[in-house]
Formats: C-alpha cells, structure tokens, sequence
C-alpha cells in the first residue's frame, strides 16, 4: 500500500519567503499526486484562542484497490489546528482514504466543530450509517450521501456518521438550533426536493422533514436560515438571472416569496437581524446589497475590487470581502483593500476562500496559492506584519490627517491634527515589511524618500493603543 507516501504532508515555514516579512503566515505544500488539489471548500474560525481550518483535497482517481477507474474516491477533508502564535497543533482527516468528501459547513457545540458534507464511496462506506444498512459493493443508485462528523476541538477525537436518502444528496447549510440540536438543510437530486434534517448531538438521532418537495427548474439553494419560528430558503439561477427568497413557517407551511432580478453569490447574517450579500458582477467589480430583516433592499454599492467570494460584518459595523483581494469595506467605499504574493501586488494569483477577525484585533484569512492551502494572520488593516494590540480602526476615531505631495517622488509630509502625543506613524510596503516606525511629537513629520523603490505604501498613525487614521500614497 502506497498510503503512508500519500499523506506526506510539509509544512512549509516563512523562510521559503525570506524576501517578505511574512510573521504567523503557513501554507501546506503538498508531494507527490496530491499536488494542486486544495482548491476548493475552506473556511477558518477562531475558538478559544486557536485557529482551525477546514479543507478538502483530491488524492488520485483510484479506488481503494489501486485501479484507475475516473472516480476520485479519495478526496478528504481535513481539520488543522494552529495556536494564534503559528503552531500547528494538529491534523485531523474526517474520513478514511477509500471514501470521498467535500466539507461545507459546520458549527461549533459546546467544545465540539459540528461539520457536514457530501460524500462517495464506491467500494465502500465511510464511517457509520445513521439509518440503513451500508449495501455490498458499489450502490450506484445513491452516490451521493451527506456526512456528519462530531470532532472534539481540544483533543481532535471524532465521531461520523452518513445519512443516505434518494439517488444523491447536497448539504447546502448548517444551523445550529441548541447546543443539542443542528438543522442541515438538504437538496435530493433524485425528486429536486428541500429536506431539513435535525441531528442531535451526540449524531445518534435523526428526524427528517420536507421543506419544499420541488425546486423550481435551473434554480439551486444555496442558504437556508432559522429564525426563531420561520426558515428562510435562498434560491438562485445562474441561467434565470435571478435570486429567490422562499420563507416557511416552523411546521413548513409557506408564508411569503420575495424574487429579485440579480444572482446572489454569497450572503450572510448581520448585527440587525438582516443580511449582506454579494450580487454577481463583473470580474473587476464587487456589488455588495444590504437587506433589512423583511428583505427590503436598504443600499447597494459596487467597489472596484475581485472579492466575490465571502462577505462577513465585522464586529465596527463594516464588512470584509475576499476573493483575489482581501478587502474592508462600508456602504461607501473601500476602507482599505490588498493583493498578496505577487509582482506589482497582481500576479501569481493568490485566492482567499474565507477570513474570519480574531480575539488578538486582526485577521486571519485561509485560501489556496501555487498547490498550497494557506492560512495567514494579518493585521486590522489586512496587511501582512503584525502587532499583537493591533485594534481595530473605529470611524469615530479617525482625525485629520493630509499627506503631500501625493504622489510624492524624494519627500513626504504628514500634518497631523488633533492627534495625542507622542504619536507614532508606520510605513508599510506592499508586501507588509515595514519601511519604518517612528515617534512624531509635532503636528508636521517630514521624511526623506530617495531610498524607497517606486509603488504604493499603507501608512498608520496609532498611539500605541489605537490606530488613528491609515491611508495610502505613492511614491513614483
């Protein structure tokens, strides 16, 4: 058996990017076939002071026997545990090598991640049947089944399950209804039905209920929310060009549908019981629209940055956005947005899957680059150095600041008003190295510039327990 060289997995430390003054940034690099396969299904959270990523990868198109036969049957998911510090705690694959599985969506109960997806396995079964007898050999009648893992966050110890109904089943949301109880909301291929299903969660009960027996044709879902006595179910049409919203009362009783002309990408919940969501758009372009809590279009704003990928409220009100840009943004504009890794901040292309704020006042993003799965801590300006009391930059809190020239080519003046003293402002480059960290205790700090290389530079004025104001000028 070839496995033991199959998991071979490096760990890659920042002197590979000696050039950058990359501090807590990790990738996974990956040997022999299982290079170029994690690119797809990540996501990261933070709990109880560590960070977790979530992950799939695709071995090979071999069965458990060795034969080539097209069906990638070992594809994983895999949970890694970091220390806010960088260290790696440890690695965690959610099913055996003969199976293969996409990992979605999860919650956290009590110290445990609560995480589901689809699952294949054409020799055999993964784990546990929560109802049903696991059938001999290959079931082509159900390819598809959702599996359910319970992993104890602490020790890594893991407890699966998988659930079979129709020909082939897709997990499309996870709720978590109490500390006993998830909601997964289901889509079965086989009739086109929605069907919620409660887990318990120890993962030894299971009831099931149909939400809506039909989807309607070229639609999909894609999010499912419960309130405290309604479920609200997103439906979009790439072909359709459109977005429907369908709400349920708690027994499945339709209340009320709401259609919009647009696709959603993503959406999610915000402070004030309504949503943000990501309307497609050009490549170049993100289109971000605000929904009140009876999904009344509240604003709609595009930003000029590639981030379609994730929306998230932060805890100052605004939103973070990612794709090949990382970005912070208001109903306004771009608060600050960043390119990693490449030439000109542009190429090789480096995406960002998901980005969650941590408890330390900055960032942490996960998303794939060159083969690689990263996962890589930031500031609260997203740039690539980091202070460990770096909070985040509250718009009550920014005073006026000009800079000019701007651009400038030999020297640039800060004039700086109403800031305490002393103060202190930072220059970074785009690759996150600091250029430098200097007191100002005037209203006017004036520095030479004939040694810096020509580009675009992020400056932070802070007084060593928040940040005052961040801007960016150009040196040619």
């Amino acid at each position: 058996m070839k496995i033991a060289l199959l998991f071979i997995i490096a760990f890659l430390s920042c002197e590979l990017f000696s050039q950058r003054t990359f501090t807590n940034t990790y990738n996974v690099d990956t040997i022999s076939n299982l290079r170029n396969s994690f690119d797809f299904s990540h996501t990261v959270f933070e709990f109880k002071n560590s960070l977790y990523t979530i992950g799939t990868f695709q071995e090979n198109e071999e069965n458990s026997l060795g034969i080539a036969d097209g069906i990638p049957d070992t594809v994983h998911t895999m949970l890694m545990s970091f220390s806010l510090n960088g260290a790696v705690n440890y690695r965690n694959f959610y099913t055996p090598n003969s199976c293969s599985s996409g990992n979605s969506y999860y919650t956290v109960l009590g110290n445990n991640l609560i995480a589901t997806g689809t699952t294949m396995s054409p020799k055999n079964y993964c784990g546990s049947y929560l109802i049903e007898d696991p059938p001999p050999g290959i079931d082509e009648e159900v390819k598809y089944r959702i599996f359910v893992t319970k992993t104890d966050l602490v020790s890594a110890n893991k407890k699966q399950v998988v659930y079979r109904t129709g020909k082939s089943s897709y997990p499309f949301s996870l709720n978590k209804i109490s500390e006993n109880e998830i909601l997964i909301g289901n889509f079965v291929e086989q009739d086109g039905s929605i069907r919620l299903l409660k887990i318990n969660a120890d993962l030894d009960s299971l009831s099931c209920q149909t939400l809506l027996d039909s989807v309607p044709l070229n639609y999909s879902p894609i999010y499912l929310d419960k309130t405290s006595a309604d479920y609200l179910l997103l439906l979009t049409s790439q072909l359709d060009n459109a977005s429907h919203f369908e709400l349920f009362s708690s027994d499945g009783t339709k209340i009320s549908h709401t259609n919009f002309p647009f696709v959603i990408l993503s959406i999610s919940k915000t402070a004030d019981n309504g949503y943000i969501a990501i309307k497609k758009e050009t490549s170049v372009n993100t289109n971000l629209i605000k929904f009140d809590s009876h999904l009344n279009i509240e604003w709609t704003t595009a930003y000029n940055v590639y981030a379609n990928l994730f929306v998230k409220q932060t805890k100052d009100g605004n939103y973070i956005i990612g794709n090949k840009t990382f970005a912070k943004v208001n109903k306004d504009s771009v608060i600050w947005s960043h390119r990693y890794f490449g030439d000109n901040n542009i190429t090789p292309w480096y995406f960002v899957f998901d980005a969650t704020e941590t408890s330390d006042g900055g960032y942490a993003l996960t998303g794939f680059y060159e083969a690689n799965t990263l996962l890589i801590k930031t500031d609260c300006a997203g740039n690539l150095f980091w202070d460990a009391g770096c909070p985040n930059l509250s718009n009550d809190t920014v005073k006026a600041i000009t800079a000019f020239p701007n651009p400038f080519k030999d020297e640039v003046t800060f004039q700086l008003t109403d800031f305490p003293a002393p103060s202190y402002i930072r220059l970074v480059n785009m690759l996150g190295q600091v250029i430098f960290d200097q007191t100002v205790t005037d209203s006017i700090f004036k520095t030479n510039t004939t040694s810096l290389a020509s580009g675009v530079y992020v400056y932070y004025i802070y007084d060593g327990k928040k940040i005052h104001k961040t801007g960016k000028i150009v040196k040619i």
